[in-house]
């Protein structure tokens, strides 16, 4: 029985009598007509409302218009399994989400493509490169067919040729002016923060790529326990995949994120999947569970997973005042609260008693870009006394995503983080990063974003890292090649286990410990590390971190080394493991004890 979907909900009724006993479950639905794409999503809500809880969508191709909140929604859901195998979901709005799931609770979705219209990224191949005396650097492009032409290349990325490779060496830039030339679909880009002189090496024939508009293409807002499972996403906007508003528990399996076909009226495929991150899963009471995945092409992190840190505009004892840059607070009474200050090196817990909104106005400007804007403030009672000064960081733990679970990835050829966490109670597993132009995976909160946490008890264990951190790519480039663990001044990341890893083809400092107490390094493996000049230089920038040693251990404690090799170092590397004064009790540091050379 085929449910199309304009019949009305009797008809529904029917299908469903007709398909079961009323006193057990009805079989699965079938809704969906591709000649009415735009009604899709009332549909689903159709079927479920009269209590179908397996729903099928019927094979094809739906170009769906824009839509109420989203391109396909769907609400308030419990305990369905909705399949889509076979189908393809494409979307010619770009002015909100393309896929959004609200107030669900362990409903699943399985089995689609996802993708817009047409890439929404820029994308342009160089002709020529030159220097005007008067306008600066700039470069000659052919607009590629099938890409907008419309793209502003504010923020862009050399990529390799005709290959989806972010040159090397290269850095984040954009264009201050275009320029059209005399031959149609041509333009003379005038670049932002490219330097004299060429040294990216950048040659004709490169492509410019740059970020586009469009929101996430998947989104889920306050779904708890739902699992989405062999999703393919393609010319997707912003965010893939992007968790809001205390999901919890969620579940991504066996998903991928990657560059599509050839887009129609193109000669050439997208060199970028996407704008920003792969997933992104912001505020969860319980972080996700991403198994299985995919993300390549992303000009920004593949997976992030963090919270919301509070501004501290005043403390009084058990009576904090808090900033926040979102319309909204997480705190609730029983909550943890986690306060921290980078100059002081503060680290404190409690608990919230109450929390109510104030009208405040703060004694001074922050220093951090989060907390430069309108700010809304909350008075949050907490059980102890708490001596915070103003501008320092407070975060809930319980909204950060603790308990998430990365497994069994792949991450590759994209701007930035291969995994950038800030959460407790994690684990990252047998995952493969590889050719993430920052480190390949970070445990650091975000001070000048705002964004949370300080991470506890957290697994790192066998993941394969390999050319990573091979482009500067602004303030961030300092970042260890492989993974960083840091707490940004202070002493925030305790209980990290890096275990049995291989690190593969990393030319500068392969792990970097930073403000952490209680790191165990064991087992783990470093293949070829040191055999091109890093682009980090002997010394990271600004940050003191020597990024000629395999392991850079600084203001920390309690860091245990253990069995770790290192084969083939190249002639760029110094020394094994560097402690810097500011580190105590690490053991195993020396020549030949926790890090040995092998043959």
């Amino acid at each position: 029985m085929s449910l199309h979907t304009a019949f009305p909900v009797t008809a529904i009724l029917v299908a469903i009598a007709l398909a079961g006993p009323a006193s057990g479950s009805p079989k699965a639905v079938e809704v969906g007509d591709t000649a009415n794409p735009g009604g899709l999503s009332a549909a689903i809500a159709a079927a479920y409302a009269v209590g179908a809880h397996e729903i099928v969508i019927r094979r094809g191709t739906y170009v769906l218009p824009k839509g109420d909140r989203a391109g396909l929604a769907v609400r308030d859901m419990k305990d369905t399994v909705i399949k889509a195998r076979g189908v393809d979901l494409a979307f010619s709005s770009t002015d909100q989400d393309a896929v959004d799931f609200t107030n669900c609770e362990n409903v699943t979705f399985d089995g689609p493509a996802i993708h817009f219209t047409h890439p929404q990224t820029g994308q342009a191949k160089i002709i020529a490169i030159g220097d005007d005396p008067v306008k600066g650097p700039y470069y000659d492009v052919q607009l590629c067919a099938g890409f907008p032409t419309d793209a502003t290349f504010k923020s862009c990325a050399i990529m390799m040729g005709d290959k989806p490779l972010i040159r090397p060496g290269s850095s984040d830039f954009g264009a201050t002016s275009i320029e059209p030339l005399a031959t149609t679909g041509q333009a003379r880009l005038y670049l932002r923060a490219v330097p004299k002189g060429n040294p990216w090496g950048v040659v004709v024939g490169d492509h410019v790529v740059c970020r586009g508009p469009g929101h996430a293409m998947f989104h889920t807002g306050a779904t708890t326990r739902c699992t989405f499972s062999n999703l393919t996403l393609y010319w997707s906007g912003v965010f893939a995949y992007f968790e809001t508003d205390g999901c919890s528990g969620n579940r991504w399996l066996g998903n991928k994120l990657t560059y599509g076909p050839i887009p129609p009226g193109a000669t050439e495929r997208a060199l970028l999947a996407q704008s920003a991150d792969g997933l992104h899963s912001s505020g969860s009471r319980v972080g996700p569970d991403i198994e299985n995945c995919l993300f390549e092409g992303m000009l920004d992190d593949g997976i992030a997973v963090h919270g919301t840190l509070y501004q501290v505009a005043k403390c009084s004892g058990t009576t904090l005042t808090l900033g926040c840059r979102y319309p909204r607070c997480d705190f609730a009474a029983g909550d943890p609260i986690r306060l921290a200050n980078s100059e002081t090196g503060l680290i404190a817990d409690s608990t919230v008693v109450s929390v109510k909104p104030v009208e405040f106005t703060p004694p001074q400007i922050s220093k951090f870009g989060a907390y430069k804007g309108k700010l809304t403030y909350y008075e949050v009672a907490i059980a102890n006394a708490i001596d915070a000064p103003f501008d320092s960081t407070a975060a809930d733990p319980a909204r950060c995503g603790s308990g998430f679970k990365i497994i069994g990835c792949t991450i590759r050829n994209h701007r930035a983080r291969g995994i950038l966490v800030k959460a407790d109670d994690g684990v990252i597993k047998g995952n493969t990063v590889d050719g993430s132009t920052i480190a390949g995976i970070v445990v650091s909160p975000e001070i000048y974003w705002g964004e949370a946490g300080y991470s506890r008890n957290m697994l790192i264990e066998g993941n394969t890292i390999r050319h990573t951190n091979y482009a500067m790519t602004g303030h961030y480039y300092p970042q260890a090649g492989a993974l960083t663990i840091t707490g940004e001044g202070s002493m925030g990341q305790r209980g990290i286990r890096v275990l049995n890893n291989t690190f593969e083809g990393i030319d500068c400092a392969n792990i970097e410990v930073r403000w952490a107490d209680g790191v165990e390094i064991r087992g783990n493996r470093f293949l070829n590390p040191f055999h091109q000049p890093s682009v980090t230089g002997p010394v990271g920038k600004s940050t003191g971190v020597d990024a000629t040693a395999v392991i850079w251990i600084g203001d920390s404690k309690n860091v245990t080394l253990l069995d770790n090799t290192v084969r083939s170092m190249g002639s760029t590397g110094t020394a094994l493991v560097t402690v810097a004064p500011t580190a105590s009790n690490v053991t195993g540091a020396g020549e030949g004890q926790g890090v040995r050379r092998v043959r």
